[in-house]
């Protein structure tokens, strides 16, 4: 008997996405937005908040959403200066080093967290 026919071919896959870059003192991660929509750099608000590439904005730390266009920090109210601070604070990667849309923060020392953004424009 004959050996059964071999399958046909599979269709060529699509690249994958780049790696999302982390910085080597794994203080924070740049997060990747998009699907391919932008188009030119000045949409990711480059060179300051991310920049477009291959049609995705990578988000500098700090800075979030589908253009870059929210700023994000760690803070925590200070009862003492009555006023928030970033003392103590570091942004870091999440967990598993995979981009969540959210910003991760790591502390010296404990108190009452919570979250605030800002857009950056209207």
């Amino acid at each position: 008997p004959s050996p059964p026919p071999s399958p046909p071919p599979s269709p060529p896959q699509p690249s994958p996405p780049p790696p999302v870059p982390v910085d080597p003192a794994g203080a924070s991660c740049r997060l990747v937005y998009g699907i391919g929509d932008c188009s030119e750099s000045d949409f990711c608000f480059a060179p300051v908040a991310g920049e477009c590439i291959n049609g995705r904005c990578y988000c500098k730390p700090g800075f979030l959403g589908s253009n870059c266009g929210t700023s994000a920090t760690c803070r925590y109210w200070d009862t003492e200066q009555n006023m928030y601070s970033t003392e103590g604070l570091v942004a870091s990667p999440p967990p598993g080093g995979i981009p969540d849309g959210f910003l991760h923060c790591d502390s010296t020392h404990l108190t009452d967290f919570g979250a605030v953004s800002i857009p950056t424009s209207l």
